[in-house]
């Protein structure tokens, strides 16, 4: 997982509706929910996604996590107009959160399964090499 997606996995819904209102926060979980987030890409820094919103091409949508905090850009009128997140920008935040989350539970499993068998290998390891130690070659 990149540093933006740790980062925003722990941002709660209260901590993303003061970063960016309430009625933003509101419009981007509504547009989370009903799935119009697409084609979403995140690098250590950078999360960038498509949101389709109410023009026939759906929005382009940039987020990045710098020394100033949280910074974005989108294509729709509103945010060329105000230059602050809108809703499709609260969209992809709450959508890259979200994956981040399901990505955190369903590795802690695999993480634990993985050092469990690397436990079991080394001890069958020591308990081979102790055979071999005290059984006589034939």
């Amino acid at each position: 997982m990149s540093s933006l997606a740790d980062a925003l996995s722990t941002l709660s819904d209260r901590g993303l509706r003061r970063l960016l209102g309430a009625r933003t926060f509101l419009r981007g979980l509504d547009y989370e929910k009903r799935k119009v987030v697409e084609e979403v890409g995140v690098n250590e820094a950078t999360a960038t996604g498509r949101v389709k919103g109410s023009d026939p091409e759906p929005y382009e949508v940039t987020i990045r996590l710098g020394g100033e905090g949280i910074t974005s850009h989108c294509t729709c009128p509103a945010f060329q107009k105000t230059g602050q997140h809108c809703k499709h920008v609260a969209a992809l935040l709450i959508t890259v959160r979200n994956q981040a989350r399901c990505a955190a539970k369903t590795r802690t499993p695999a993480t634990e399964r993985a050092a469990a068998l690397d436990e079991q290998c080394r001890q069958l390891r020591a308990e081979s090499a102790r055979r071999q130690q005290i059984e006589p070659a034939a």
